[in-house]
């Protein structure tokens, strides 16, 4: 079917003009083609009798089944790309909707915050809070968007931060989002065993000389994702790892989407993904590397943010 496909999208994207002409000779061949029947059956009526008929009557009503069922096929896939356009362009609305809001939120967190307290430097600088907010907005968008499209089965999402910890240099995750509200389940292990992370595909990430795009179609199916403990891959079942780089293209993390349908995520849109999670990558680049600046920084300012009892680093 891909060379189907491939005709159908060269017409999508032709002119007008070439549109109108094609659709023009798709109405005159069957008229064409009816005439040209009619005139065969009169003459095999004629001449060969009803058993010609009916074996003529035979082939063209394959014909017909056929031409019809290709002509459905045609205006179903129509119908199914319009869908993932119009869905796709819901998503990365509702995607920029959404960091807006966070930014109104870190907004009235300046504006709310007591001077000369230190949740006022963090207000003006950083948080982990912040980093939180972005990942939630995330998870909303895709939750939103794709959560109940099939009344039958929903799909649950969750988003996570990926990166290294300020503490002991090891992966952790900072900020998490799904429809429970509640943290990892790996993040409970990772209490006990720091380096729990090093066989995740985040952790490939990080070895990459240059940090690249993981797509997961099917966790069951591919042996690059390993799980964390038993039953993982049950729950998770499609996933799509994402790097969050600096202005220098230095690292920084990953953001991390999953969900319990197989085959969500997709090679073949890949290009989609790139736009949707770069809207939260950028944000997430900017307020991690403030943050990372802040715990590298000695000054007295920096100090009281790093030791902040509101709302410590990660």
């Amino acid at each position: 079917m891909q060379p189907f496909r491939y005709l159908l999208a060269r017409y999508d994207s032709a002119s007008t003009f070439t549109q109108l002409l094609i659709s023009s000779l798709a109405t005159a061949v069957p008229y064409y083609v009816a005439a040209l029947l009619s005139y065969q059956v009169s003459a095999l009526a004629t001449y060969g009798g009803w058993k010609a008929v009916a074996v003529h009557g035979g082939a063209v009503v394959l014909v017909t089944v056929v031409v019809v069922l290709a002509a459905r096929y045609v205006v179903a896939i129509r119908e199914v790309k319009s869908r993932e356009t119009a869905l796709r362009k819901e998503a990365l609305s509702r995607a920029y909707t959404l960091c807006d809001r966070v930014l109104t939120w870190r907004i009235a967190q300046v504006n709310n915050a007591h001077c000369s307290s230190p949740d006022l430097l963090w207000a003006l600088t950083a948080s982990v809070s912040g980093l939180r907010q972005i990942v939630d907005a995330a998870h909303e968008a895709l939750e939103g968007t794709y959560g109940n499209l099939d009344p039958e089965r929903r799909i649950d999402f969750e988003v996570t931060f990926m990166t290294r910890s300020l503490a002991d240099d090891q992966i952790t995750i900072p900020a998490a989002a799904n429809r429970d509200g509640r943290q990892p389940h790996s993040m409970l292990l990772r209490k006990s065993n720091p380096t729990l992370y090093e066989t995740t595909v985040t952790a490939t990430v990080f070895r990459e000389n240059r940090p690249a795009l993981h797509i997961i179609e099917d966790t069951a199916r591919d042996d690059s994702y390993v799980e964390l403990y038993p039953g993982q891959k049950k729950r998770i079942r499609s996933s799509i790892v994402f790097p969050v780089v600096s202005d220098l293209n230095e690292l920084l993390g990953t953001i991390v989407a999953h969900c319990d349908q197989e085959g969500f995520f997709k090679h073949s849109h890949e290009g989609y993904w790139v736009d949707f999670f770069e809207i939260f990558a950028k944000r997430l680049a900017a307020e991690s590397i403030k943050i990372r600046r802040l715990v590298q920084d000695g000054d007295a300012a920096a100090k009281a943010v790093v030791s902040s009892p509101i709302e410590p680093p990660y």
